[in-house]
């Protein structure tokens, strides 16, 4: 992906207590993001091997990403084949960066039928945009 992809725009949703459990991550400093793909989490994080990401059907690609809507993808399968979480993209090649994401505390969500299809029981799904180090 070399061009700006497009994808489906979410929401995110903070801890009601307030405070910044994901150390600046983009769910603490944007309100939504944009979804551009998926990708596995089985050959996400091996070292020396570029992950193999699927952008979202042509239906599906109708935002683009911008300054105050991050890209982010959609990671499947670390706990199972219905596990799945949502990790920054590189804002500049569009790409998951191969750095290790924690869960900061918040969540993305949309109420377009089409990220439903994406999620096995149509649930919100955890942000992993926390990095130590």
């Amino acid at each position: 992906m070399s061009e700006k992809p497009k994808g489906l725009r979410l929401d995110f949703y903070r801890l009601a207590r307030g405070g910044d459990y994901t150390l600046g991550g983009i769910s603490a400093r944007h309100d939504e993001c944009v979804l551009i793909g998926t990708v596995s989490y089985l050959n996400i994080y091996a070292p020396g091997v570029k992950p193999t990401v699927s952008p979202l059907d042509k239906g599906s690609q109708v935002s683009a990403p911008s300054e105050d809507r991050p890209a982010v993808y959609l990671v499947i399968g670390r706990h199972g084949p219905n596990d799945r979480y949502i990790i920054p993209a590189d804002q500049e090649t569009w790409q998951p960066d191969g750095r290790w994401w924690m869960h900061g505390g918040n969540f993305a969500d949309s109420s377009d039928s089409r990220f439903d299809a994406l999620l096995p029981g149509g649930f919100a799904v955890r942000v992993h945009d926390r990095h130590e180090g």
